[in-house]
């Protein structure tokens, strides 16, 4: 085999490797971004839970200067 041939194949090994590893990346990267999806819906739940329990005290603080 000649120089040249021998490196085309090295070139084609080491092409096949990044593309093994981007491929492995973009699966990290997918899964990722699925559970920011999640997490993104599970904060704004709790963002919500949050601002009604504001509003309930609130309105209980309301009522209560309301009654003194």
């Amino acid at each position: 085999m000649t120089d040249e041939n021998q490196e085309i194949n090295l070139l084609r090994r080491e092409n096949k490797a990044l593309e093994d590893d981007n491929y492995q990346k973009c699966e990290i990267i997918a899964e990722l971004k699925e559970k920011n999806k999640k997490l993104e819906r599970e904060n704004l739940g709790l963002r919500k839970q949050v601002e009604n329990m504001r509003r309930k005290e609130e309105a209980r603080y309301k009522s209560d200067v309301w009654v003194d």
